[in-house]
């Protein structure tokens, strides 16, 4: 046998195979569609949306249980270790993007209603707009259960806060220094660090990103969710609203922190002891 036909005949073989995966990776993904007690969902959006989705599951968690109900959620690959945590994971399963079959429910805040969301500006409070996210985009469409409230009460972020570091605790001011990912806040990070070691030189302070000379959750490799369970305990949180203030979404914070300054140019908080900034300066003036 000639080597061109040699060739030829591996080709073939070749192109048969990769035909054959893709017709098995085809209905493998209709294979997995929604059943009376699975059902499936995807993100591939940023670590904030994903611990929503998380605040959700945990606050209808039982409802869940009781009725035997299972969720494949599928985000961005190198998300799944940063947010798991805020999963209820007996009741959900985290898996590769990728991974999702075509029938999955996206769960993005920009198919609620109007289609608003942060890019418009909004006098509703985000928390309540959260909670009528979840219990009417997917709860009442997908015939999930819904929530009272947005804000989770899960103990374990209590008993996550007793386990950290003797260095995270006691502390007066969480700076959340994280840099937005979705255009919420025209965020200087020269401007931020001077911020930083500012308040540092006044309170004990612990930001979310490495400000040199500052004490910081990287420092000791503290998780998003070890974030929120730290935020549970301080006296004040400044940040800009990103992901790590999404783990602080929980009752136990808003209950028990003082002062909340929040950044963003157009989701608004509201509540007696959360202000919605756009300057450092504003808070440079009361703290």
């Amino acid at each position: 046998m000639s080597i061109l036909i040699y060739t030829s005949i591996v080709l073939i073989l070749i192109l048969v195979y990769i035909s054959y995966r893709k017709k098995v990776a085809f209905y493998e993904r209709f294979e997995t569609a929604d059943t009376s007690n699975i059902m499936h969902f995807y993100s591939d959006f940023h670590l904030g949306d994903n611990i929503f989705f998380g605040n959700y599951l945990t606050n209808i968690a039982d409802e869940l249980r009781a009725k035997g109900m299972h969720i494949n959620y599928y985000v961005v690959p190198d998300n799944i270790e940063k947010v798991k945590d805020f999963f209820p994971s007996d009741v959900c399963t985290l898996h590769p993007l990728d991974k999702r079959p075509e029938s999955a429910h996206n769960d993005w805040l920009g198919t609620s209603i109007g289609q608003t969301h942060i890019f418009t500006p909004r006098e509703v409070d985000f928390v309540e707009f959260l909670k009528d996210h979840y219990n009417i985009a997917i709860g009442v469409k997908y015939n999930l259960p819904t929530m009272q409230n947005f804000l989770h009460s899960n103990k374990k972020i209590l008993d996550r806060y007793d386990s950290l570091d003797p260095a995270c605790k006691n502390i007066d001011i969480l700076i959340l220094n994280s840099i937005p990912q979705s255009g919420q806040y025209n965020y200087n990070k020269e401007e931020w660090d001077k911020f930083c070691k500012y308040l540092s030189n006044k309170y004990n302070v612990i930001t979310s990103e490495k400000v040199e000379g500052v004490k910081c959750t990287r420092d000791y490799n503290l998780s998003l969710y070890d974030i929120g369970a730290l935020s549970t305990h301080v006296k004040y949180i400044v940040g800009v609203n990103s992901g790590p203030f999404a783990g602080c979404l929980n009752t136990y914070t808003f209950n028990n922190v003082k002062h909340m300054y929040i950044f963003d140019m157009y989701t608004k908080y509201k509540g007696q002891n959360i202000t919605n900034v756009t300057d450092i300066n504003e808070v440079m003036k009361v703290l």
